[in-house]
C-alpha cells in the first residue's frame, strides 16, 4: 500500500461546486499521479445531495463516505481511515490549494524528504488570495495564541492541506478533536513526536465568492482558545501512546 496516494475532501453542503472539485482533480492526477490513486469525499451529513453527486460523478478513482454527524475532524479520520494505507492528503472542498501544489507536496513526500508536510501561507512564496482582512488577520492572531498557549512551532496549522507518509497515519487518526481544530492536534502531535514535518509554501485561494463560509469569528475564536487549553494538558499522554506505534511501523 505504500506506493498508493488517497486525498480525502471532507465536505458539507458543497453540492454546488462538488462536480467543479472533483473534475479539477481527477484532470490533475490523471495526468501527472502515478497509479494507483484515489479521492474519498466524505459527506459531513449534508443535506443537498452532495454525495449523491459524488457517486454519480462516474469515475472509478473516486467515491463517497456518508457521515450521519457533522464534525470536520471526524471527516478528516474516516477518510484516512477509509485510506487503508499508502500516502494520504487532505483539502477542503472548495479546492482552495491549486491541485499543482498538492501533487509537488506528494512528490516530496514520495522522495523521503519528510514523512508528514503542511502546506503554509506564510512562508515565502505562500499567501491568500480573495481573503478578507479580517480573516487574514484572526488568521494570524490564531497562530500567535498556539504559539502562546500550546507552543505551536509550524508557521501555518490551519492551511487546508497536510499529507502524511503511511508511517504517520496513526497520528492523524489519534486525533480526537471532532472539528477545525483536529489540524492544529495532528500538527501539535508530529512536533512532539519529533516528526520530520514540511512546510510547503502554498496560496490559499478563495475560489467562490458566493460561497458562504461556516466561520464566525468571535464564536470560532473562542472556541479555538478553549481546544487549545484542552490540547495543552492532553497532547503529552496521546503522543506517549503513539511513541511504540510509531516505532514499529
Amino acid at each position: 500500500m505504500a506506493d498508493t496516494f488517497t486525498l480525502v475532501i471532507p465536505a458539507y453542503n458543497e453540492g454546488l461546486i462538488i462536480r467543479e472539485t472533483l473534475t479539477a482533480v481527477v484532470t490533475a492526477c490523471r495526468k501527472h499521479c502515478p497509479e494507483p490513486w484515489h479521492v474519498i469525499v466524505v459527506d459531513n451529513a449534508s443535506i443537498d445531495g452532495t454525495a449523491d453527486l459524488v457517486e454519480g460523478f462516474g469515475d472509478p478513482h473516486v467515491r463517497a463516505i456518508r457521515l450521519k454527524e457533522k464534525g470536520r475532524g471526524r471527516a478528516i479520520r474516516t477518510g484516512f481511515e477509509a485510506a487503508g494505507g499508502g500516502i494520504v492528503a487532505f483539502t477542503d472542498a472548495d479546492l482552495p490549494i491549486e491541485p499543482a501544489e498538492v501533487l509537488k507536496g506528494l512528490d516530496m513526500i514520495r522522495r523521503g524528504q519528510c514523512e508528514a508536510l503542511i502546506g503554509t501561507r506564510f512562508a515565502r512564496g505562500g499567501g491568500t488570495v480573495n481573503k478578507t482582512l479580517l480573516r487574514k488577520g484572526t488568521s494570524k492572531i490564531f497562530q500567535i495564541l498556539a504559539s502562546i498557549i500550546v507552543g505551536l512551532r509550524a508557521s501555518d496549522s490551519q492551511c487546508p492541506l497536510k499529507i502524511t507518509s503511511e508511517r504517520m497515519t496513526p497520528i492523524m487518526l489519534a486525533t480526537t478533536d471532532p472539528t477545525w481544530w483536529s489540524e492544529l492536534e495532528f500538527v501539535l502531535l508530529l512536533e512532539k513526536l519529533n516528526i520530520a514535518v514540511c512546510e510547503l509554501p502554498v496560496v490559499w485561494t478563495e475560489r467562490h465568492a458566493r460561497r458562504k463560509s461556516t466561520v464566525k469569528v468571535l464564536r470560532d475564536g473562542v472556541r479555538a482558545v478553549q481546544a487549545m487549553l484542552r490540547m495543552r494538558s492532553s497532547i503529552p499522554q496521546q503522543a506517549e501512546k503513539l511513541t511504540g506505534i510509531i516505532r514499529s511501523r
